[in-house]
């Protein structure tokens, strides 16, 4: 999928929306004040028929006051596709939202992200979790037009995005998630990680992982850093790899010191600290201590453990010179 806004006039606003399935008439959701409706696609883009791309072409839609009354003075103006549910416009509201575009690379999603309590709010746009959106919708969200204030963020592999990324002159950070406390949240639910046999049942879970479990849960964020899709191979450097991705970085913080990482960003984005959330930071915690000995776990996410503890060290030797 594939979407664009051409123009808000206020009263009228226009786009279109290219959906992954060519012969699929693309629709709308639209929200104005709280309010919904469902426009269907009515203008023809006949390039997009010569190109391949759709068989009609039908794929531009307009919003206007015939349909909408309250369009022009509405507060909270929202465009969604109605297939994905993906927001793909926000109307810009008299807030002082942070003037950057900016692309965090982050451990978690949704309500667990630390990095994006921080700092999503704080933009006009904001996809926190671009690893659920296709690729072509990723593009789409890098290339939004009528903002200056875009923020993106997730669990994704840097390398695919980067040359779009630098290309519309993104600004680049990086939160780091202790790989232990990933894995731990991953394999135990919160009330059995709070127990005091915690530390034996993610470990007899992990030796009874088979070899596709031990794929999907081996060095996320080292896979995430140095290939372009999961199933790649890493190569014998990968942590080397994944520290040079991240020295190109502007900004890097561990969700251990999240004071110092929102100071980053808002030096970043020349903003104040208060512009963003405070968010509580996130220690290391015992368990993710006792486990990050055990040899099982060493093998599962070593490569991980590695980038985290060179980052965290380097972060801590900057604060202590300070």
């Amino acid at each position: 999928m594939y979407f664009r806004i051409d123009e808000d006039r206020g009263d009228y606003i226009s786009g279109w929306l290219l959906p992954d399935n060519p012969s699929r008439h693309p629709k709308v959701i639209v929200s104005v004040d709280g309010e919904n409706a469902v426009v269907s696609a009515t203008l023809t883009h006949a390039s997009m028929v010569t190109g391949g791309l759709h068989d009609t072409g039908i794929c531009g839609f307009e919003i206007g006051c015939t349909d909408f009354p309250a369009l022009a003075s509405a507060k909270d103006v929202r465009v969604y596709d109605e297939d994905t549910g993906l927001l793909i416009y926000v109307r810009r509201g008299p807030y002082a939202y942070v003037e950057a575009k900016l692309f965090a690379f982050d451990c978690r999603e949704g309500e667990e992200s630390l990095c994006a309590a921080a700092l999503a709010s704080a933009f006009h746009m904001a996809y926190p979790d671009l690893h659920l959106v296709g690729p072509d919708a990723r593009k789409a969200c890098i290339d939004a037009r009528l903002t200056t204030s875009l923020y993106l963020g997730g669990k994704v592999h840097v390398r695919a995005l980067d040359p779009y990324l630098r290309g519309s002159k993104f600004r680049l950070a990086a939160l780091l998630a202790d790989p232990v406390d990933i894995l731990v949240g991953t394999l135990l639910s919160p009330s059995r990680a709070e127990g005091p046999d915690a530390a034996e049942r993610l470990l007899d879970i992990v030796r009874r992982l088979d070899a596709d479990q031990q794929n999907m849960l081996s060095d996320p964020m080292t896979r995430r850093l140095t290939v372009l899709n999961w199933a790649d191979k890493l190569e014998r450097d990968a942590v080397a790899q994944a520290l040079d991705t991240l020295s190109h970085y502007e900004a890097i913080g561990v969700e251990a010191d999240m004071a110092a990482f929102v100071s980053q960003m808002a030096g970043l984005c020349e903003v104040d600290d208060r512009v963003f959330n405070g968010v509580p930071s996130k220690p290391r915690s015992a368990l993710a201590a006792v486990l990050r000995r055990e040899p099982v776990v060493q093998k599962l996410i070593g490569r991980d453990l590695e980038i985290y503890d060179a980052v965290a060290d380097a972060i801590l030797v900057a604060n202590t010179s300070e």
